[in-house]
């Protein structure tokens, strides 16, 4: 996640346990003797405090702030289904690793797709390559769609030009629950 701070970018990252780099993400563990909430919540809030929506925002940070996990997946679907909530998006969230597919890359995706009779895959810009690579519309009946999301300017408070592609915190600390 990227935020801005006096015109420029700076990550927020949650640390995690030192762990093999084959490790999946379920199994990321959270290391929270690192304080990272506070000082994210701190850095958050000197960022965006005179922000136009900071009601908003503070509703997410207490959210974030309460939230008890042990796993970075955990961390991360958990706060995906509050935003889609409070933007008012119904769909229904699955977890790759529900499945029991042994199999990587391209070959999970096609096998999960199948499991649950998909249609349509709607992938990121940043999975055409490998899709591409793997030659998924030969191997798969599924039509595949490459989402290249093009930013929806907003008005960014103390930002003399529209800085793209941060994370949602921006968007709800200048313009609030949009949905």
């Amino acid at each position: 996640n990227i935020i801005i701070n006096k015109n420029k970018k700076i990550w927020l990252t949650i640390p995690v346990k030192k762990s093999s780099i084959n490790t999946k993400i379920k199994d990321k563990i959270i290391d929270d003797k690192k304080n990272w909430r506070k000082k994210h919540i701190k850095t958050l809030f000197q960022c965006y405090s005179n922000h136009p929506y900071i009601v908003d925002l503070d509703e997410l940070l207490n959210f974030l702030k309460n939230l008890k996990y042990k796993n970075l997946s955990d961390c991360n679907i958990k706060n995906t289904i509050f935003i889609a909530k409070k933007l008012n998006i119904k769909t229904e969230f699955l977890n790759a690793s529900d499945f029991s597919i042994n199999e990587k890359r391209t070959q999970k995706v096609i096998k999960i797709l199948e499991k649950i009779d998909a249609k349509e895959y709607i992938s990121p810009i940043g999975g055409k390559e490998y899709l591409i690579e793997d030659n998924f519309q030969k191997i798969s009946s599924v039509k595949l769609t490459i989402n290249d999301y093009k930013n929806r300017n907003y008005n960014q408070k103390n930002s003399k030009e529209f800085i793209s592609n941060l994370s949602i915190i921006d968007a709800i600390a200048n313009s609030g629950w949009i949905g």
